[in-house]
């Protein structure tokens, strides 16, 4: 098939519409942040249990999107778009609908599976069909879509759970989903053949248990303690699992990933470097709001509003990051945008107590860096492979988003849990509790660094290899 690339209408609507869950999945996703201490009280549940609409949602997407190369092969982009729409409106209606906690989650999770068809479906789209001149700018509008979803997350939960309650937070994303289901059926195009290939099932397993395996790991760590036995097996079952994978995919004619896109140090550095920082991400989206409900006695509406002028702030810049990254290259970019992110995310361990104003302006600095850093360093590293992994290079990408993302928030939810379990006093122990975290997503912010010159580094070596 000759398909012609070109920036048009139809690029950029079918863009959004393929954006639109990737996007109502990070509404939803952080704005269950402002409502999990309404969740907990009533459905009995404790931090450690709460965090898993998030961790589960995650999960279920990181567990989908590595199938994604096989499926943008196999299938057509418009079937997988309408497939996606529906699984994400079926777990949206159970999760408003929901009795129980565990009916909730499993919303959560058939909502996280559309999501994984999803995502990497927009990625997919912008780099086989724009313009290479045009790459950075309408990269930066598919991060800016995503980029939307911290800001409008929080303020939307906290006024949702005020006025209507935290089951509105789902039912009012239905009209949404039905003008994005409208759009892309008239605006997305097909940019390839389709293949009658065979799934790596083996491959699709293995890599599943492993992810299955890690988080549960790191959750059991929290709740049990790291040396407790049932936290050791299943660590040990993830590197088992990662072996298995490993070994299948290298023996294999069609495999789920081709592992070779790991040679290529400019990429590996570049989904180190986003694996960190969507670690950051959703660390911050979690203890942000929460500090300022349990520690600083706010509203949910008070608490939501906190990341929003920041995340505007991100939202106006990234468009211009893209523009800067296609007129200058990644070098000045990513080193300025890694400078602000870890200057801003410093800022929150220094004072004793945070304050609402310091969270708010704190996070203006980082979302200045992050807009510089997160969608260039997504375009770099897929730009620095040949054409026929850059599906994979999509594919790992996505995955290091939602893996990491559930990662991040097991992470701090479980440093949180462990200082709260230390405390009598449930208030002082959050406090101590995501002083730790903010720590820790420091140095995150300090490893996406390194790892972002690093990139630079062997990007450099491979231009001259040329």
């Amino acid at each position: 098939m000759n398909f012609e690339r070109k920036l048009d209408c139809k690029l950029i609507c079918s863009i959004i519409a393929t954006g639109v869950l990737t996007l109502l999945g990070i509404v939803v996703e952080t704005s269950m942040n402002v409502a999990f201490p309404t969740i907990m009280d009533e459905f009995g549940v404790g931090t450690s249990q709460v965090q898993w609409l998030t961790t589960g949602y995650l999960l279920a997407t990181a567990i989908i999107i590595p199938i994604s190369a096989f499926l943008k092969k196999r299938f057509k982009m418009k079937s997988l778009f309408i497939s996606a729409i529906i699984l994400f409106l079926l777990g949206t209606l159970l999760c408003y609908l929901a009795p129980s906690f565990s009916v909730l989650l499993l919303g959560r999770i058939i909502a996280g599976c559309g999501t994984g068809l999803s995502m990497p479906l927009m990625f997919n789209i912008v780099v086989d069909q724009t313009p290479f001149e045009n790459m950075g700018f309408v990269m930066g509008i598919a991060t800016m879509i995503t980029a939307i979803g911290p800001a409008v997350g929080p303020t939307y939960g906290g006024l949702m759970v005020d006025a209507f309650g935290w089951r509105m937070i789902f039912l009012a994303l239905v009209p949404i989903l039905v003008v994005a289901l409208i759009l892309g059926v008239f605006t997305i195009r097909q940019s390839s053949e389709t293949e009658r290939i065979s799934l790596d099932v083996a491959g699709f397993l293995t890599l599943g248990c492993c992810f299955v395996a890690l988080v549960l790991g790191i959750n059991f760590g929290g709740v049990y303690g790291w040396s407790d036995v049932k936290t050791v097996i299943l660590f040990i079952a993830a590197i088992i699992f990662l072996a298995a994978f490993i070994i299948n995919e290298n023996k294999n004619s069609a495999p789920l990933i081709h592992l070779e896109i790991f040679e290529n140090k400019c990429f590996l550095f570049s989904a180190l470097t986003l694996f960190m920082m969507y670690v950051i991400a959703i660390g911050m989206g979690y203890l942000v709001p929460n500090y300022a409900q349990i520690v600083l006695n706010g509203t949910a509406t008070e608490s939501g509003v906190i990341l929003l002028p920041g995340c505007i702030l991100g939202i106006v810049l990234t468009s211009i990051a893209g523009k800067v990254y296609d007129r200058v290259g990644a070098k000045y970019p990513l080193i300025i945008g890694g400078i602000f992110v870890v200057i801003g995310l410093s800022l929150y361990i220094i004072p004793d107590t945070l304050s609402i104003a310091q969270m708010r302006n704190f996070y203006f600095v980082y979302t200045f860096g992050q807009s510089f850093f997160v969608g260039n360093t997504t375009t770099h590293g897929v730009s620095s492979v040949n054409a026929k992994l850059k599906a994979d290079a999509n594919a790992v990408n996505n995955t290091v988003q939602q893996l990491s993302s559930s990662i991040g928030m097991g992470i701090v939810t479980t440093i949180v849990a462990i200082a709260q379990s230390q405390q009598p006093d449930a208030i002082i122990g959050t406090k101590i509790g995501m002083h730790s975290a903010f720590i820790c997503v420091v140095c995150a912010g300090v490893l996406a660094f390194i790892f972002t010159i690093l990139a630079l580094v062997f990007d450099d070596e491979r231009r001259g290899d040329k």
